[in-house]
């Protein structure tokens, strides 16, 4: 049954949650599918089938109809639809509606995007200098030159301004991922170094080249293909923006300059809101930046490993290691007392793993052994010497510490697990220390998880410490963990 296309409008807003899906489908595939933005018919009718799988059936028929690949081609609504390989593309007005329900969705432009809105602006430019051109109001050349002129500045603008919103939603879509990072986890440590590439990829492939956009001092040499031959603009595209709207301004239309100082004013506005958005992502580019150079670092140091190690493969038995006193070595000798690398000794290193508080019971524990082998030595000996005060008081202070934390219930909304410790012993524990705090975190039962940015300092009798601000896990991300 046939449905017009005021009412398959309808529908597809209405139901817009299926093309939601493919649309995500698209934006997570191959390079080559991301670009044509092609939807298989088969996929479309398996997602169309679950959004409208709780309508009544009588609903549900006029809905498929509606929304059936017939119907969408016999509005106009696609650009095109091949039954051979069973594919089809929305026209380009619907595809920026849906993507337009939300800013995530949205596209931001490239460098080829935005030298396309160069070009148009460069030849609009030339066609208002053309001397050809009547400016008589009601020549009819005249109106289609002013309905050109009018359609290429709205369209920019409406572009550029799509591009700040899809920039500002993925960017805030992105931090989110990187501020809540679990670095025990590996999933979430991916998922956070993906983040984090991606945001400078939008950096570097979005955001840098729409301010150089919006710059109209900036002077950007560009070659036109125009109907004379391909000619040079060296002028930036507001520049170029600002040249058109003078020739108005110069041939007395100033109803025309008026309207298109609005639209120019609007284009220019962005400028602020783009120059915000670098600013609130620069944290990130300088947390990208270190780990290349950390990788860098890495990377140059396993070349030179695996070189000397190539070197040494001639076919004999003798000096194909290499000595523990090479230069290759210098920077791990503070490692030296760690480990000792040899063949007999193969051994894992234990690193400290969960809360740490059975390290903490077995450091107490070998301590105290070892403080009661030292007295029975020095009674055999007849030693007059003393347990230093000290050690006592400390032992004290630690168990007395540790009874504290047991009973301590740290708050779900509590923004920073440190500074909440720290108020707690400061008015409860008795000749509290900041260093204090240190032992104070290894009584916590609960995972931690760390901003990437975000940090804090606390200062108290003359000791400073400044630390990446800790909150608890949340429990979506602790279930994930446990699974």
């Amino acid at each position: 049954m046939a449905v017009n296309r005021a009412e398959t409008t309808k529908a597809i807003i209405d139901h817009r949650e299926a093309f939601f899906r493919m649309i995500d489908e698209i934006d997570n595939s191959e390079q080559e599918r991301r670009a044509t933005e092609e939807f298989t018919v088969a996929t479309y009718e398996r997602y169309l089938s679950i959004a409208t799988a709780r309508l009544e059936d009588k609903d549900r028929k006029t809905v498929l109809d509606a929304l059936s690949v017939t119907n969408l081609k016999r509005n106009n609504m696609l650009v095109f639809s091949h039954n051979q390989t069973g594919r089809f593309l929305l026209v380009g007005w619907l595809r920026d509606m849906l993507r337009s329900f939300d800013d995530v969705r949205l596209r931001g432009l490239t460098q080829p995007d935005l030298d396309h809105l160069h070009e148009r602006l460069a030849a609009l430019l030339m066609q208002v200098k053309s001397p050809e051109v009547m400016w008589i109001d009601n020549d009819q050349d005249f109106n289609e030159l002013v309905r050109t002129v009018h359609d290429v500045f709205n369209d920019v603008a409406h572009r550029l301004t799509q591009n700040v919103a899809a920039l500002k939603g993925r960017c805030d879509a992105l931090a989110k991922i990187v501020d809540s990072a679990d670095y025990s986890s590996m999933d979430r440590a991916g998922q956070m170094a993906k983040a984090l590439e991606e945001i400078y990829s939008i950096h570097e492939r979005n955001v840098i080249p729409t301010l150089r956009f919006l710059d109209p001092q900036l002077a950007i040499k560009r070659t036109v293909d125009t109907a004379n031959g391909r000619s040079v603009i060296n002028d930036s595209p507001m520049r170029i923006a600002e040249q058109v709207i003078e020739r108005f301004e110069q041939s007395k239309k100033l109803g025309y300059v008026e309207q298109l100082k609005r639209v120019e004013f609007q284009i220019l506005s962005l400028s602020d809101e783009v120059t915000i958005l670098r600013q609130g992502l620069e944290q990130y580019i300088q947390l990208v930046e270190a780990q290349r150079r950390r990788y860098e670092f890495i990377e140059n140091r396993y070349n030179r490993l695996l070189h000397d190690v190539k070197g040494r493969q001639d076919g004999r038995r003798k000096n194909f290691r290499i000595p523990l006193d090479s230069p290759i070595f210098e920077k791990a000798k503070r490692f030296s007392g760690l480990k000792e690398h040899r063949a007999r000794r193969g051994g894992l290193l234990s690193w400290p793993m969960g809360s740490g508080r059975e390290y903490l019971d077995e450091f107490m524990r070998v301590a105290r052994d070892r403080k009661v082998e030292e007295d029975a030595i020095h009674q055999s000996e007849r030693s007059t010497r003393t347990i230093d005060p000290n050690d006592l008081k400390m032992e004290r202070k630690l168990r007395e510490m540790l009874r504290i934390m047991e009973g301590y219930v740290v708050s779900r909304n509590c923004p920073d697990v440190f500074l909440d410790i720290h108020c707690h012993l400061k008015d409860v524990l008795y000749e509290y220390e900041l260093p204090d705090i240190v032992e104070a975190i290894a009584g916590l039962h609960e995972p931690l998880q760390a901003s990437a940015t975000q940090k804090n300092t606390i200062e108290h009798d003359g000791w400073s410490y400044t630390y990446h601000v800790r909150s608890l896990m949340n429990d979506n991300i602790t279930e994930e963990k446990h699974a």
